[in-house]
């Protein structure tokens, strides 16, 4: 398998409009915080940047982890899509249950931590959240049936929902947030209108609720993704605990470009996780796919690692009046971090999921939130935002070390079980 060919697989199973798709959302996110950034005063922004690090860490633990569960048994079993839409039901009602349990504890964690956390609003917060993974489990079912074309265009409308709509409600004079959750809710309304004989006239079969072989493999996806998609959004929080929400929004501004490219990688491997599920088990051609995936990064990678510093620094002097030295420092720790997550986490984790060795993800990930929890309450009050952003780079390095030791003794564990097996 060469370049080449990898490429041209990639293109034919549809992935070109997936990858655009969830590239443009990721895109209209970015676009969206510059205008807030602009719209809105120092500390609105810092408020808004809190919710939407809340959010952001809670929405993959179920969206990612449900969709890959999802699409993992979808790619080993031949449902129906009846049946597909059954068990969607049931991760939906799941889902529901899960938020509504967080709410409360959230609420009872409010009442004895006011002080820090009483200008959150948690309902606001909890129902984006349920709308943000109903919707990623409502589009997932084109996912799951191969029709990355249609998971592509639907990923592009509701980027321009989610822009859209908050920019008018913003300048009507409603909180910016509201703006993100009517988003969502109407997205939702749009999905099962223009879908209905998917979504209601399948959905009166009933639900099934997720296995527990399904649910084993979903709460491994869900630790791993809560270290891997937290690190840069505890970050906004510790860096609002040390230092006030105002530098909070700073921080999650100058964050937010290597998060959203963080996606590029993952993106593309997740367009191809049907495709990596079948080759899962046969360690040469997952080499093959892997050293074919490096020729294509490594160029990529560099390029943004080189750039991202001035990118961030101009955006950054464009959205706000203030000294860019401490924040030009953080972003070069940031664009270290992209090269390892690039070449080594993000391609090799979703390896081990497609192995169905969740689970390793899930010993590395506790790994790098310990290292990420301990070096931020260390350089944060040293080294203010640099410190934050050292902490996410020291993080990511050790993590992508781990995988990369790991996924070695992996494969050669495969190798020796196929030999033996031919004995």
């Amino acid at each position: 398998m060469d370049v080449k060919l990898q490429i041209s697989g990639f293109l034919k199973r549809g992935g070109a409009s997936f990858f655009a798709g969830s590239i443009y959302h990721k895109i209209a996110t970015l676009l969206l915080t510059i205008t807030l950034a602009k719209l809105l005063t120092g500390s609105e922004f810092g408020v808004l940047s809190v919710q939407l690090a809340l959010t952001a860490v809670f929405i993959p633990l179920l969206s990612i982890s449900a969709v890959e569960t999802f699409c993992y048994f979808g790619s080993r079993k031949c449902f129906s899509n009846s049946k597909k839409v059954v068990l969607l039901n049931g991760y939906i009602l799941l889902t529901l249950f899960v938020i509504f349990l967080a709410f409360i504890i959230t609420n009872i964690v409010k009442e004895l931590a006011s002080d820090w956390i009483g200008e959150i609003e948690f309902f606001q917060v909890y129902a984006f959240c349920f709308f943000s993974v109903a919707n990623s489990l409502l589009i997932s079912f084109f996912r799951v049936c191969n029709l990355n074309k249609m998971y592509g265009r639907l990923m592009s409308i509701q980027a321009t929902f989610l822009i859209v709509i908050t920019i008018v409600l913003v300048l009507l004079g409603f909180e910016a947030f509201e703006g993100y959750l009517a988003s969502a809710f109407l997205f939702s309304i749009f999905l099962i209108s223009r879908y209905k004989d998917i979504y209601l006239k399948k959905s009166l079969r009933g639900f099934t609720l997720p296995s527990k072989e399904n649910l084993k493999y979903s709460v491994s996806i869900t630790v791993g993704v809560f270290a891997s998609l937290a690190i840069f959004h505890i970050d906004t929080i510790a860096v609002d605990y040390f230092m006030g929400s105002e530098s909070a929004g700073y921080y999650r501004f100058i964050s937010l470009v290597p998060t959203v490219l963080l996606f590029v990688p993952s993106t593309y491997l997740g367009s191809d996780f049907k495709f990596l599920v079948g080759i899962s088990q046969k360690s040469n051609e997952i080499k093959k796919y892997y050293k074919n995936y490096l020729l294509i990064f490594i160029p990529i990678a560099l390029i943004i690692a080189l750039l991202l510093p001035f990118v961030i620094k101009y955006l950054f002097l464009f959205s706000f009046d203030v000294s860019i030295f401490e924040y030009f420092w953080a972003s070069i720790w940031f664009s270290l971090a992209i090269l390892f997550t690039f070449l080594v986490r993000t391609p090799l984790g979703n390896f081990f999921n497609a192995m169905g060795k969740a689970g390793i993800n899930v010993k590395i990930s506790i790994l790098v939130l310990v290292i990420n929890f301990v070096c931020n309450w260390l350089f944060i009050p040293l080294y203010g935002l640099s410190g934050a952003a050292f902490a996410s780079f020291l993080s990511f390095a050790c993590g992508s070390l781990a995988s990369l030791f790991t996924f070695y003794k992996v494969l050669q564990s495969n190798v020796r079980g196929a030999y033996e097996a031919k004995q």
